[in-house]
């Protein structure tokens, strides 16, 4: 069952402890279907499983791992998870992120109150999730940018039917 929602925009991070919610969420459920807005997670089917059994559904939800491969020769993973991603595009520190929390921590996500290693845990999570998908993002502009630059003729080829030649 869904213990709990994490949203992130730029330094602003919303832990939304479901599990212990007194009142229905109609106006997360209308913003996480809203097309507008894209979300961002790795290896989301468990997150998606999680929301749908307590009436939530995201209407644009992106995977990380459908977007990029973490550039690892020497350790190939089936599939790799967000401290991976983050310790490769981020910084190096992010690599031991789950060291964070013991497996004890990871089976309370459904009690309230939520410890504070709990809840930095997820805000540090949904943090660098976002920042790794927006750099992804830049990254992408950035190539498709210089693409279309690339393809464009130069000013002088025109001119004399010549292609650009670099030296």
């Amino acid at each position: 069952m869904a213990a709990g929602v994490q949203l992130c925009v730029v330094i602003y991070v919303l832990v939304y402890h479901i599990s212990v919610a007194d009142e229905h969420f109609d106006l997360l459920a209308a913003f996480l279907l809203d097309e507008e807005y894209t979300f961002v997670g790795v290896d989301i089917n468990n997150d998606e499983k999680k929301l749908k059994h307590v009436g939530l559904v995201v209407q644009n939800f992106v995977d990380i791992q459908n977007m990029w491969r973490v550039p690892d020769p020497v350790t190939i993973k089936p599939k790799y998870g967000l401290a991976d991603y983050a310790g490769s595009i981020i910084h190096h520190s992010y690599n031991k992120m789950k060291d964070a929390l013991i497996e004890d921590d990871h089976h309370i996500w459904a009690e309230a109150p939520l410890p504070l290693k709990n809840i930095y845990y997820a805000s540090m999570d949904v943090y660098a999730t976002y920042d790794v998908s927006m750099r992804l993002l830049n990254f992408q502009k950035g190539f498709e940018s210089q693409r279309q630059h690339l393809a464009k003729p130069s000013r002088r080829s025109k001119k004399s039917g010549r292609k650009n030649e670099s030296t």
